[in-house]
């Protein structure tokens, strides 16, 4: 049984049974056919852009009222709130809102 097992590691069997073999190897097209996604990262941002419109204006508005920006992802996770990604909010997901902003004080 061992020596099944061994035959099945060397590199001749693998490629004859096509064990192990890379997806593209076996002439398998990975992602998109017409490579084109242009549209899919355009959508996408424009989507980022409209929860950043959305949830800036709080965050402003909480740091402004004297909040470390610890305390502003405890309140906005005390709101039920959730990042882009559906995430409870942390302090880098603060500074990074701020930082994507250019307001990145405090």
């Amino acid at each position: 049984m061992w020596r099944l097992v061994k035959l099945l590691k060397t590199k001749d069997l693998q490629k004859f049974w096509g064990l192990g073999l890379e997806p593209q190897v076996r002439g398998v097209t990975l992602g998109r056919p017409d490579r084109e996604t242009r549209h899919m990262h355009a959508a996408r941002s424009a989507r980022v852009e409209a929860f950043r419109a959305t949830v800036l204006p709080e965050v402003k508005r909480l740091i402004g009222e004297g909040m470390s920006r610890r305390k502003v992802a405890a309140e906005l996770n005390r709101r039920d709130l959730t990042t882009y990604a559906g995430r409870p909010w942390r302090v880098q997901h603060v500074s990074s809102l701020l930082a994507a902003e250019g307001g990145a004080t405090t």
